[in-house]
């Protein structure tokens, strides 16, 4: 696993290159008998902690692995190591008497790996999974952006990202902003300032290298959005909070312009998905070669 330090800065030195992540496993924590899950536990720790410091493993466990309904997506590089995790939740909040479906997922990918947009193929097939399960409800992603990598993944990949640069996003509108705080007050983390969408989080984000690769996108519009947004994200532990509406229209729009940046052709996707009887696993391997 790649040393990151504190310092926000750019290196000139060139990146190394990176794994490519060639299977993504899903599992249901709850299926997990106890030593896979302190095994499993530790690993995902390990590669959390390459990306945030100020957790220990019980406040790892606290945050991400306390909940019965959890779901992972495990992405493995070659020879099956594990490269990184996605953590999947998923709540119903009722706002000025409407139901919503608030799906939220973390994404952490070991910095010797590029699987960042395999991870967001996951995630979209996951918010596809939710809403065919409650087709009537409105459903939305509900992140937290604590860097300006996923932030730019989600306006690349989504059409409609709130808060926003662009006219036809902007600031959340009433009803999504009271929906918006339930969710936020489950995570118990302060505001920043008069903005009720940075938070003041516990997990200090350590160097990007993704700017550190690609030191360009700090001229990227929506990079300096996030930026002035957020200016205490890199020495801080400030984040932004987000929400994407996720009715089909939006889930299928997403995972095309996925496909579309080269992640993986559909029909492969489709061919390569397994499912076992109980439902409890969903396996693919991707046809890519992306960049995070």
């Amino acid at each position: 696993m790649s040393i990151s330090t504190l310092s926000p800065s750019i290196v000139q030195e060139s990146a190394p290159r990176r794994l490519p992540v060639v299977r993504c496993e899903r599992v249901q924590w709850s299926g997990l008998d106890p030593d896979r899950r302190a095994s499993l536990g530790d690993a995902l720790f390990s590669i959390f902690s390459d990306y945030y410091a100020g957790f220990d493993r019980d406040d790892f466990a606290s945050l991400f692995l306390a909940r019965d309904d959890l779901v992972l997506g495990l992405l493995y590089g070659p020879g099956g190591r594990l490269a990184g995790f996605c953590s999947i939740r998923r709540t119903i909040y009722t706002a000025s008497r409407r139901r919503y479906g608030v799906f939220s997922a973390g994404v952490y990918v070991d910095t010797d790996f590029k699987g960042g947009r395999v991870a967001a193929m996951f995630g979209l097939l996951e918010a596809l999974r939710f809403k065919l399960w409650h087709p009537w409800l409105r459903v939305a992603y509900l992140g937290i952006a604590h860097t300006p990598a996923p932030y730019r993944l989600f306006t690349r990949t989504m059409a409609r990202v709130y808060p926003s640069r662009v006219a036809r996003s902007g600031d959340p509108p009433g009803e999504i902003a009271e929906v918006m705080r339930l969710g936020l007050a489950d995570r118990g983390w302060p505001t920043v300032g008069l903005d009720p969408w940075v938070l003041a989080t516990p997990m200090l984000a350590r160097r990007s290298n993704w700017l550190e690769r690609k030191p360009e996108m700090r001229e990227d519009p929506d990079v300096r959005f996030f930026a002035e947004r957020v200016p205490g994200w890199a020495e801080r532990g400030h984040a932004l909070a987000v929400w994407i509406p996720l009715d089909i229209r939006d889930i299928v729009g997403g995972a095309l312009r996925v496909l579309r940046h080269g992640v993986a052709r559909l029909p492969k996707l489709m061919r390569g998905a397994r499912r076992d009887a109980g439902d409890q696993a969903l396996a693919w391997t991707p046809n890519l070669e992306e960049s995070q």
